[in-house]
């Protein structure tokens, strides 16, 4: 699907090779998206895409993937995913470029200490291959 979207402006980060982007989609409000500048291209960032396919992926197996926002406890991972079959696990989703902040590994690691499993999934590409190896866990099918 093809869309026009108008740039209203390109603001210069203080990251190398990073900037962001103000634009409006004609169906929807104004966004600030980031991009990443590598190996002489340009990319735009866009993790929500990531997470919809991780949801959507959950979902089609019978599972649920609920938005984790924890008030006083910034960094935790992005989604608590709770399969069928009771297993409970925490992923935090990236773009293939960015990494998780130091508070965000230092949630990680605390839920680790008791014995939580947390992902951190780089990308469509992990997301899918995270889908795909609980599928086979379970005898389910998803749409990738």
């Amino acid at each position: 699907i093809d869309v026009c979207i108008t740039c209203i402006s390109v603001l210069k980060s203080s990251k190398k090779n990073t900037f962001y982007i103000e634009w409006v989609h004609p169906q929807k409000s104004r966004a600030v998206s980031k991009l990443n500048l590598y190996k002489g291209g340009l990319t735009m960032a866009l993790e929500r895409n990531i997470e919809r396919k991780l949801v959507s992926g959950v979902k089609a197996m019978g599972g649920i993937a609920y938005k984790w926002v924890s008030p006083g406890n910034t960094g935790v991972p992005d989604r608590i995913v709770i399969f069928p079959d009771g297993k409970i696990e925490f992923v935090e989703l990236k773009t293939e470029t960015n990494k998780p902040t130091p508070l965000q590994t230092a949630q990680m690691k605390r839920l680790q200490h008791m014995n939580c499993v947390v992902y951190v999934l780089r990308g469509e590409t992990a997301v899918n291959e995270y889908l795909d190896v609980h599928s086979i866990r379970l005898g389910v099918e998803w749409k990738p």
